[in-house]
């Protein structure tokens, strides 16, 4: 299984997002991206429920080409939905 590294988007107490390299918006009949395609977001489960920088390792949600993806939180990671106490 093909294994790909990732910055996190966001986290919240429930769910990491992550823009995947490898799914857009559209298609053209032969499979390639059309020209103002998008890269998709895809959304994990936080089962720690952290906000603190860590990496975690997910199935990926692309059908047509399944890997092992590593979800990396860091500086850059926007964190929602957390309380300051």
């Amino acid at each position: 299984m093909e294994k790909i590294e990732v910055e996190a988007y966001t986290i919240s107490p429930y769910q990491i997002s992550y823009i995947c390299p490898n799914c857009f918006s559209s298609y053209k009949k032969n499979g390639e991206p059309t020209k103002r395609a998008t890269n998709i977001v895809h959304l994990h489960g936080n089962s720690e429920g952290t906000k603190e920088n860590h990496t975690i390792i997910r199935s990926s949600h692309c059908s047509s080409n399944p890997y092992e993806v590593r979800i990396c939180i860091t500086d850059k990671t926007r964190r929602i939905k957390y309380k300051s106490y």
